[in-house]
């Protein structure tokens, strides 16, 4: 018997997301997640077993103390090991012959990640192999689909379940919505490109430099007053309305009579 959630004082506490059958990811990377822990343990439990060779010791002695003593010597052998035997004893390294623990366990570990890679973005040339660039390019896109369909459905359930459950919990929420910034990055020199070409067209908002670059701007510098006559001055060269006038210095004869 499961619990009804959907009928109790935690359906303002749980969000669905997916069918009401649906199990997700979970029933695509559990079939492949739960071998791959056995696996990992398989391997471990075949390296305390096979990787390291068997002491096996002999001893004609009857003595008890004796057992215990070339026990306990067997059981101390490490690096650099050595041992004091009692007449009789031989001592006997037994090497694993068993080799395909590569072939058995890391193949196995490794078709669980390459299945769970599927599940998870379905697509393989981006994450685990490619030697080809144009369909490295189709997997890409199909991989940046797959990302922004999970990426709508975030959005949706964030404004039609999320941001309802926390207005009813007293969040100030009322009247906002949650959309992702998908703007688009500019390198700097794209950046100034771009705000340059806006200022030389269009008045600008000083709030928007001053929410961006936290800049305390107050007011554009007035600049008419150098800029205004050198224009006007020129303009009155190009069309020729400026007269030219010769004036005789004081004191002086023309040159004719």
């Amino acid at each position: 018997m499961g619990y009804d959630y959907r009928n109790s004082e935690m359906k303002d506490w749980c969000i669905e997301a997916g069918g009401t059958h649906n199990l997700g990811l979970y029933l695509k990377c559990a079939q492949q997640t739960i071998p791959k822990k056995n696996m990992c343990s398989f391997w471990d439990m075949f390296g305390e077993i096979f990787g390291m060779p068997l002491r096996v010791a002999t001893t004609t002695s009857r003595d008890p103390k004796e057992y215990d003593r070339i026990e306990r010597m067997l059981r101390d052998m490490g690096a650099a090991a050595y041992g004091l035997f009692p007449e009789g004893t031989t001592v006997d390294l037994k090497e694993s012959t068993r080799a395909d623990a590569f072939n058995v366990y890391d193949k196995r570990i490794d078709r669980c990640n390459s299945e769970i890679s599927k599940g998870i973005l379905t697509v393989t040339m981006t994450m685990e192999d490619g030697a080809s660039l144009s369909q490295s390019e189709v997997h890409r896109k199909m991989l940046e689909n797959l990302i922004q369909k999970d990426a709508d459905l975030i959005r949706d359930l964030v404004n039609w379940q999320l941001i309802p459950r926390m207005i009813r919990h007293g969040f100030p929420l009322k009247g906002f919505r949650f959309a992702w910034d998908e703007s688009v990055d500019y390198t700097p020199e794209q950046q100034v490109a771009y705000e340059r070409l806006l200022l030389e067209h269009y008045e600008v908002d000083p709030k928007y430099f001053v929410d961006k670059y936290n800049i305390p701007l107050k007011r554009q510098k007035d600049t008419s007053s150098v800029a205004v006559p050198e224009v006007r001055k020129t303009a009155q060269q190009k069309s020729g309305k400026e007269e030219q006038k010769l004036v005789l210095p004081e004191g002086e004869h023309p040159f004719f009579d």
